[in-house]
């Protein structure tokens, strides 16, 4: 979908104007990006059983739910017909049905049982003995679990990047930062457990990165004009850096609780946002303020848009074939290769910018 989104950015590009209506179908391509998502999960079901491809872990969870909301039976819930006339010769006529087995194990459980133990009592799991005997370990119902749960609250609960951190560079970097922090401090609703202004907080939270995004782009053009660096180079570098620098910190964090998945989808998805939504809703507002001054389309500035949007369709190209390369994880060998594919398309949009061969020119 993302390399689809890119052919038709190009396409609407070509001619360094866009209509009214490209933005609006650039917009409803989003809209059908997110219909798909709704059914992501079903598509990736039917995908993997025409395979012959087993399941994964997430797949399989979803896969129960659907039936037990439907209320099929589950194998595991289902019981095995016993003749009566013929008992099993393991088993007593006593004892209640056991469950029919299936592909999916169930956890090992070991029982301890002593002999003069009555047949009715409950099978202890030696686990559970066995952290009863731990000093200072207590029940799932005790304070040590409970404390344990506070502990995790804890963790969950945010930093208060309002208070004065150690170290002399710490506190330059914090100084300079507290411009962003001050307001982002006492607008937005703190966030703890179970408090249910998260709405508002996401709200604010948007129109927060709207206004800095504003100004960052805004000073960016100042200071690009006045050191003479041209405005396509300075997007091409100090914009797109700092605006993707949210995208590599959720991506490292995602990465490092072992949900490679998640990073990688992250950055598609941010991309898709950015080509579908970040460029044609401009796009329409600015055909809706112009719209009875005979405004044609907005007009695109740069004469090798084009050029750039087919050299981004290589690097998606190039990505994906070093994902194969690394066999489908993320490690040091992948991360080089993203770096030089970075460096490529700079360099490359640098020497274009500062060379303006002809040949290249969409018009």
């Amino acid at each position: 979908y993302y390399i689809t989104s890119l052919a038709v950015l190009a396409t609407f590009v070509s001619d360094q104007v866009v209509e009214a209506w490209e933005a609006g179908v650039l917009f409803a391509m989003y809209i059908c990006y997110v219909a798909f998502m709704f059914v992501n999960r079903p598509l990736n079901v039917w995908a993997y059983e025409l395979t012959g491809t087993p399941l994964n872990k997430e797949l399989r969870e979803y896969v129960q739910e659907k039936r037990a909301a439907s209320g099929k039976v589950e194998p595991e819930n289902a019981t095995e017909a016993t003749e009566p006339d013929a008992p099993d010769a393991m088993t007593r006529p006593d004892e209640p049905p056991k469950p029919a087995k299936d592909n999916f194990m169930e956890h090992d459980k070991v029982v301890v049982k002593s002999p003069d133990e009555d047949e009715d009592h409950e099978p202890e799991d030696l686990a559970e003995k066995l952290a009863d005997k731990i000093p200072g370990k207590e029940d799932s119902k005790g304070a040590s679990m409970e404390d344990v749960d506070d502990d995790d609250d804890d963790d969950d609960e945010p930093d208060d990047f309002m208070e004065r951190p150690d170290g002399t560079v710490s506190l330059i970097i914090w100084v300079l930062c507290l411009p962003v922090y001050i307001p982002i401090y006492y607008t937005l609703p703190w966030p703890r457990k179970g408090q249910k202004l998260y709405m508002v907080s996401f709200g604010l939270s948007l129109l927060w990165i709207g206004s800095f995004a504003f100004l960052l782009v805004w000073w960016t053009e100042i200071v690009a004009a006045i050191i003479g660096i041209p405005t396509i180079i300075s997007g091409l570098t100090f914009l797109a850096a700092a605006t993707s620098i949210p995208d590599a910190v959720s991506s490292m964090a995602v990465a490092r609780k072992g949900q490679a998945d998640m990073a990688v989808s992250s950055s598609v998805g941010s991309n898709i946002f950015d080509i579908l939504v970040g460029l044609p809703v401009p796009w329409l507002i600015k055909h809706a303020i112009e719209s009875g001054n005979n405004f044609i389309g907005v007009p695109i500035r740069s004469p090798y848009l084009m050029f750039y949007t087919c050299l981004l369709l290589g690097m998606v190209l190039g990505t994906v074939v070093s994902i194969m390369i690394s066999g489908w994880k993320l490690s040091k060998f992948l991360g080089g290769c993203m770096a030089v594919l970075y460096i490529v398309f700079i360099v490359t949009c640098v020497l274009i910018e500062e060379l303006q061969p002809a040949g290249l020119r969409t018009n």
